[in-house]
């Protein structure tokens, strides 16, 4: 019998039909039993997720993290509660392992339903956007392109993403694994440097499916070098125009989902929102069918995060928890394999 990442790499080949090429690259870098779960029938794996390690930016600091990664089950045991069996057991060992949020991307518009009677919230929103080049050269600096990473680069993109005040994060090791992708999807990474020499801006580029670049992710130190960073590519190429997929708010023009999250540790996270909202008071009882460690009654006040004896106030879901933490602060997630 073949081991069971063996196994486990057969069902998502036979689950998601991806490039070879990523699936072995992502069971290579990505994969670890620890952070793998599967259901079994008759010694074979029916349904399968990973939860992936992240730190995420949130309240002045950073915070522990899972990314529902692979989630699939078998075609010939779909329809029968199994993933939902799964997702309490992830629920569960993630709560064990000290993570406080988990994060997901769903492979299908419909996921987003099946996802949301998990406990889980539509917090990360994208939007598109055509960029048209002006007449003329780029104002300040020098464009390359590469599918390597080097120091500076590292620091550069890790530095601009921790910028960001509630955003996940890619360390270095995720960075190499998200160039190997890119060299399996023909994508590029465009660097712009200054005058000087120091590196201001980085896109990251894939081919869309008709063929042309779509950035998508743009860092940069001021918006005018991330202008002149998309002028550069398109002058370079001679491309009419580039798409861009940017971070949005619920309620932006042509905003879309992105991606989900859900609360995995109540506690900690209500503790950390009221450091940094001592204006806030209020009284709930919180109901988390798949994670009972998170129920009770919760009081916030001055700062403080407290579980009260008895249930008062009124009862919020979890995902409606997870809504009302997460979506002020307009969360990003990006470049994560999906």
């Amino acid at each position: 019998m073949l081991p069971m990442k063996e196994q486990l790499k057969a069902l998502w080949q036979l689950c998601f039909h991806d490039d070879p090429r990523f699936v072995d690259l992502y069971f290579s870098t990505k994969y670890t039993d620890r952070n793998s779960l599967a259901l079994t029938q008759d010694g074979q794996p029916v349904a399968a997720l990973q939860m992936l390690p992240y730190p995420m930016t949130y309240a002045g600091q950073e915070i522990p993290t899972a990314y529902i990664s692979g989630a699939c089950t078998h075609p010939d045991y779909r329809n029968q509660g199994l993933m939902r069996r799964l997702l309490t057991q992830a629920f569960g060992q993630m709560h064990a392992d000290g993570r406080l949020l988990t994060t997901l991307i769903p492979a299908e518009p419909w996921l987003f339903d099946y996802y949301a009677t998990c406990g889980y919230a539509t917090t990360f929103h994208r939007r598109t956007r055509l960029f048209h080049p002006t007449s003329g050269p780029t104002s300040i600096g020098r464009l390359s392109a590469t599918d390597r990473l080097t120091p500076d680069i590292v620091r550069y993109i890790r530095q601009a993403l921790r910028a960001r005040p509630c955003c996940i994060q890619h360390d270095e090791a995720d960075l190499d694994v998200i160039l190997a992708d890119m060299r399996i999807s023909d994508g590029t990474l465009y660097l712009l440097h200054t005058p000087t020499d120091t590196l201001c801006a980085v896109a990251f580029a894939y081919p869309a499916d008709d063929g042309s670049p779509l950035i998508r992710e743009l860092l940069a130190d001021t918006p005018r070098q991330g202008r002149d960073l998309l002028q550069a590519i398109c002058n370079t190429t001679g491309l009419p125009s580039l798409t861009l997929s940017l971070p949005a708010t619920p309620n932006a023009p042509h905003a879309f989902p992105l991606g989900m999250a859900r609360i995995i540790n109540a506690p900690s996270m209500l503790r950390l929102h009221a450091a940094t909202h001592p204006e806030t008071s209020t009284v709930f009882t919180l109901a988390d069918p798949l994670l009972p460690a998170n129920n009770g009654t919760y009081r916030l006040h001055a700062g403080q995060c407290t579980r009260l004896a008895q249930p008062t106030g009124p009862t919020l879901s979890i995902d409606q928890l997870t809504a009302r933490l997460l979506l002020p602060q307009q969360p990003l997630m990006s470049l994560m394999l999906d």
